[in-house]
């Protein structure tokens, strides 16, 4: 039943056992190590449920007309010590976003205090934004106009390179070495090596059955590609620049 119990005033806590409550759930009831990291002698809470059944439920009051609503917020905290404490709390907050109940839950860190800065969210739809509200499956802003996007467009899965209105493509850069592009050893696919790496027959052994590789042979102006076939026979043709 909840704690205390509105039928019964024997059950309520009197103003002793309110600041025991209150001690062990204050500053004042825990203490350091030596290095001013760890606590010690707080309230630990420990939930035990069936599986699958529902362990700890947090509602926000019902509403009664037409609105949103931002639910509680949950708080995780952590602290370090350099010359002082420090907390880091990690902040869980719902929130609905129509009318009709569509939502999301958004994670915000903030740093001894400070207001709380929104690092991900993820919405009732599946989507997860990091550093963004996502409009897409995933979708990750990394910088003034400069989002990563995996999304469905048509019938094909693609991945995009979007400004911040997601309304003009911007510069995509992959790095890797090797790197590799294509559908499988038996499809059609392209390898890539970078221009230095690429006068030789190194990277023979990483080409899929099926796919091809081409460089730029500065010194004498050639295109030259180098194919593996199907069955693994390796060719090589050059294309002069002009």
């Amino acid at each position: 039943m909840s704690w205390p119990s509105p039928a019964s005033n024997a059950t309520k806590p009197d103003s002793t056992l309110w600041n025991q409550i209150i001690s062990a759930l204050s500053l004042a009831g825990g203490s350091y190590n030596a290095n001013q990291q760890v606590f010690s002698n707080y309230l630990q809470i420990n939930i035990a449920a069936a599986s699958d059944q529902r362990a700890l439920f947090i509602s926000s009051p019902a509403l009664v007309g037409a609105g949103l609503q931002s639910g509680g917020r949950v708080f995780y905290r952590v602290n370090s010590f350099d010359t002082v404490n420090h907390t880091l709390d990690f902040i869980f907050n719902p929130l609905t976003i129509t009318n009709a109940g569509t939502g999301a839950l958004r994670i915000f860190t903030s740093l001894d205090g400070a207001i709380p800065t929104e690092i991900m969210r993820w919405t009732s739809a599946g989507f997860v934004g990091i550093g963004t509200a996502p409009a897409s499956p995933l979708h990750v802003h990394v910088g003034t106009n400069q989002n990563f996007s995996v999304a469905s467009i048509g019938s094909a899965c693609a991945v995009q390179a979007i400004n911040d209105a997601a309304s003009v493509w911007v510069p995509l850069v992959i790095e890797g070495l090797p790197m590799k592009f294509g559908q499988n050893a038996t499809g059609l696919s392209i390898f890539y090596v970078p221009n230095a790496l690429s006068s030789n027959t190194t990277f023979d052994g990483n080409l899929w059955n099926g796919s091809v590789t081409f460089w730029v042979d500065e010194a004498n102006n050639l295109l030259t590609f180098r194919a593996k076939y199907s069955s693994g026979t390796l060719k090589k043709g050059t294309v002069a620049l002009v």
